[in-house]
């Protein structure tokens, strides 16, 4: 979730820097706020689109050519950042929907 947050502050920030539209800001603030709430809430959906939103947005980025010079390195760093939080929150959110083996 913070990351998610975290995302959408430097989204804000620096998204005129980066040459977005305010639409596009805007779209990627609901967006990554929306899911960090339900990543909060423990759906483990949310993980999972988290992964794929990020894995497709860090691909755009380098294929697209709007990436030079170290960015593309910067780009692979987030990625496998963030794609390791995701699926530890994943796994954790797995384990707490697991039936008890006290349960049985």
């Amino acid at each position: 979730m913070l990351l998610c947050f975290f995302t959408v502050v430097v989204t804000a920030l620096l998204g005129n820097c980066m040459h977005l539209s305010e639409g596009t800001i805007e779209t990627e603030a609901v967006i990554w706020s929306t899911l960090g709430i339900f990543m909060y809430r423990g759906h483990r959906w949310a993980f999972i689109l988290g992964m794929v939103f990020w894995t497709f947005e860090k691909a755009t980025l380098m294929f697209a050519g709007m990436s030079s010079g170290a960015a593309p390195i910067m780009q692979i760093f987030w990625w496998c950042l963030y794609m390791n939080a995701f699926l530890l929150g994943f796994r954790v959110e797995n384990r707490r929907g697991a039936p008890s083996i006290a349960a049985a």
